[in-house]
């Protein structure tokens, strides 16, 4: 009867502590931030972008798509993620509102002292975002971000 009993109390923490691992886990978002160098010129669309090809295209004016950058990390709800990016920039990802099936993010790009943009996203979990415009070479930089 006592192994019994302790077998059942230790399944019971088990269970205890793999659900406050959940609940935990529930309340943090994973970020996955991919740095798009957009340039005329050669046609070219990195073969990651293939599935974002069109929309790239149609928003964009530009004939080439390159993934520079991958990054990536993790965040809770108020928590501040920085992301250094190409050109001396830095990026400033914070969660603000973490739903089953929402997401709603506070994003700031810096350079040279000042916003460069200064947005809230609302999207669906793994659905992919694109905030495009700071200058880079001769191009853009478009900066994909995924929250789940």
């Amino acid at each position: 009867m006592r192994k019994l009993l302790l077998a059942v109390l230790v399944l019971f923490l088990l269970f205890g502590m793999t659900a406050g691992v959940r609940a935990q886990e529930s309340d943090r978002v994973s970020l996955d931030i991919q740095v798009v160098y957009a340039s005329s010129g050669k046609k070219y669309v990195d073969p990651t972008l293939k599935s974002l090809s069109d929309k790239l295209k149609s928003l964009f004016n530009y004939s080439s798509f390159e993934i520079i950058e991958r990054k990536d990390g993790a965040a809770g709800k108020g928590e501040t993620r920085s992301f250094d990016l190409p050109g001396g920039r830095e990026m400033f990802v914070t969660p603000v509102d973490i739903g089953k099936e929402k997401v709603r993010l506070k994003v700031r790009i810096r350079g040279k002292g000042e916003d460069l943009v200064k947005t809230t996203l609302s999207m669906e979990r793994s659905a992919i975002v694109m905030v495009g415009g700071p200058e880079y070479r001769e191009g853009v930089l478009i900066i994909l971000i995924s929250a789940d």
